[in-house]
């Protein structure tokens, strides 16, 4: 009996939400404003997906199978949306991933990237000061930096400031290593309360990376995901 209530109870809360959707949906877009920009930063994740036609090796950069490259994304975006609550999502924002090992004859890893999402997206109000964003589209990756060195290939030049020799710390664009440029098919989802958001976006890349150059037919795809805590500058609240 007491579980029997327990459902009638839930069932009535569920009905009562659905029926206030429309009451609360006219008062989000009525005090909205449709051009907010926003801030954010987060915790960035990827790695390397080698299809070997048995199986699928998942890899980070130093070789450890099922690790991934750990990083942060911090940035601005730009989330236009109609009255319809179809909009776009957008902006730019940089990657930075930093890690020690001791595999492949390197002691470091650092990656500097720029990255910009395409994206549609659609809007859901949960209530008058509350949405719930939906977006998926192409996203473009470009390291600026990437590479390996170690910490004896330091060298002071004729100022008496500390360099890295390039060839041993830019590797991204040579053979068996990832190219620097990377597009993914993209799919990510954001809760915005007042001005404050929490997103998270993964991307399936679609860029061919020759990781292993000795097979002809190798080819490997670099996956991330990306949890953000953001502000929006201009939320209209």
């Amino acid at each position: 009996m007491k579980t029997n209530r327990k459902l009638y109870a839930t069932l009535f809360s569920i009905l009562m939400l659905i029926l206030s959707m429309p009451a609360t949906a006219q008062n989000y877009w009525k005090n909205y404003n449709p051009n907010p920009f926003g801030l954010h930063i987060g915790y960035a994740s990827k790695q390397w997906v080698t299809d070997f036609g048995l199986y699928k090796v998942k890899e980070n950069l130093w070789g450890k199978e099922g690790k991934h490259l750990k990083g942060m994304q911090f940035g601005m975006t730009y989330h236009p949306i109609t009255r319809f609550g179809l909009g776009a999502y957008t902006g730019l924002s940089f990657e930075i991933y930093m890690s020690s090992g001791s595999a492949l004859g390197f002691d470091h890893f650092s990656e500097i990237s720029g990255y910009l999402p395409i994206h549609a997206s659609y809007t859901i109000p949960v209530g008058t000061r509350s949405d719930i964003t939906v977006h998926g589209g192409l996203g473009l990756n470009y390291a600026f930096h990437g590479g390996f060195y170690d910490d004896d290939d330091y060298y002071d030049d004729e100022y008496g400031e500390r360099r890295y020799y390039d060839d041993v710390s830019l590797r991204y664009g040579h053979d068996g290593w990832p190219e620097r440029f990377n597009a993914s098919l993209e799919l990510g989802a954001q809760l915005r309360i007042k001005s404050l958001t929490l997103g998270a976006t993964y991307s399936w890349g679609q860029t061919s990376h020759r990781l292993y150059s000795e097979g002809p037919h190798l080819e490997s795809n670099q996956n991330k995901l990306a949890i953000t805590l953001g502000w929006v500058v201009d939320s209209g609240w």
